[in-house]
């Protein structure tokens, strides 16, 4: 996916309820990341999408993009703010 567009203060993961959407969810959010609603990142490992935003606002205001624009039902895992940080503060400018 594309680099950060800016500075994240909170990280998610995202798990869709039916998985047989799982290309939607896809489609919805590099959609959503191009418009710097948030930033998408795929663990190099594998496993579910992660969501970077600045505030849950954004989260929220995602969750009702994909519901009601894309069709799209998810659900938003919160990571810690601690482990956030350091994730986002590992990665180089």
């Amino acid at each position: 996916m594309a680099l950060p567009y800016f500075a994240p203060k909170s990280l998610q993961n995202v798990e869709i309820a039916d998985p047989m959407r799982n290309k939607q969810l896809r489609a919805a959010l590099q959609h959503l990341g191009e418009e710097s609603a948030i930033q998408v990142s795929k663990p190099i490992g594998g496993g579910s999408l992660l969501l970077g935003a600045v505030g849950t606002l954004q989260f929220e205001m995602v969750l009702q993009l994909l519901e009601s624009e894309y069709g799209v039902d998810c659900v938003l895992w919160t990571i810690l703010n601690t482990i956030s940080g350091r994730i986002m503060n590992a990665i180089p400018d």
